[in-house]
């Protein structure tokens, strides 16, 4: 009699606590670290379409139209917008001369944006560069593959000037072990210094991964096309399970993980956060699902 009682009582702890935190992974707000603004969709209706998600804050690089795009979702939408520079000046210089051209510091399309972008982190105006393709493998879009050395004069530059205005650089890079080297090369350089591997990765295993954060304290990642990615082996979690591995790495360092969507629509945005809400935030501590939420990013970037 006694032992059934202890086990209804666990039984109720447990499910308490379940239903506890699908509610909190339901309701929390959400920073989303990986939105880039677009031409083809207004500040105004992006800002709709969070709302309707229960998303404050978003935003990334610009990746293809005009170099400033970023700066008219600032004006727009105010402290709401997590502004980047950086990702389409390097894809254009990427796309006129290839590799090489996108690490030449003599490249007149860098050149200007490194003048610029001084100008920029001195007034404020900017949290970080990015997201910069140091190491792209895909089937799908090929034309955009490449592979560059991560610290790269150009790069180490780049990261001391942001180091000097407490900016983010970040990288789009696979878990390439030349790569990781390379990278763990910048961050060694200077500890006030910080990266936001986006996508941890694309490919990282968590061990792998655990590996770096032990070592380097300035290294962020977020989580963006690391679930729901069809028949792919680098889904971290799904709509209704999260990876044991990676929960637990999450759970161990829960001030470095950040989450996102890279979403171009209104339906995919709202796949993509659902997503976040029930395979992820549902399955972590109620204090690590605020962290990644949110709370990190607010913290990180100065969110209002």
């Amino acid at each position: 009699m006694y032992k059934k009682l202890v086990i209804s009582l666990l039984m109720i702890s447990v499910v308490g606590l379940g239903v506890s935190s699908i509610a909190l992974a339901n309701t929390v707000p959400i920073a989303d670290l990986h939105f880039h603004p677009e031409a083809k969709m207004s500040p105004s209706r992006i800002m709709q379409v969070m709302d309707d998600n229960n998303v404050q804050w978003a935003g990334l690089g610009v990746k293809s139209g005009k170099f400033k795009l970023w700066q008219k979702y600032s004006a727009e939408m105010g402290n709401r917008f997590i502004p980047f520079a950086g990702q389409r000046e390097f894809q254009v210089a990427f796309f006129k001369g290839g590799a090489s051209a996108m690490v030449d510091p003599n490249n007149p399309i860098l050149r200007k944006f490194i003048r610029q972008v001084e100008n920029d982190l001195e007034a404020g105006k900017i949290k970080g560069i990015g997201e910069i393709f140091i190491n792209k493998n895909s089937k799908k879009e090929q034309k955009h593959n490449r592979k560059v050395e991560a610290d790269a004069p150009i790069f180490h530059d780049l990261y001391q000037l942001l180091a000097k205005h407490n900016a983010f650089l970040t990288f789009h890079m696979e878990g390439d072990s030349d790569s990781m080297r390379q990278m763990e090369n910048l961050l060694k350089s200077d500890r006030g210094g910080r990266i936001l591997w986006n996508h941890c990765g694309t490919n990282t295993s968590s061990s792998d991964l655990r590996k770096l954060l032990e070592r380097n304290s300035n290294l962020f990642c977020e989580l963006t096309k690391r679930y729901l990615v069809k028949g792919n082996q680098r889904n971290i979690f799904s709509e209704s399970r999260v990876d044991s591995g990676w929960l637990e790495l999450i759970e161990d360092f829960p001030d470095r993980f950040m989450i996102g969507t890279d979403a171009h629509n209104a339906n995919d945005y709202r796949k993509y956060v659902k997503a976040v809400r029930s395979g992820l935030l549902a399955n972590l501590s109620d204090e690590t699902a605020e962290k990644v939420a949110y709370k990190n990013a607010q913290h990180l970037f100065g969110l209002e």
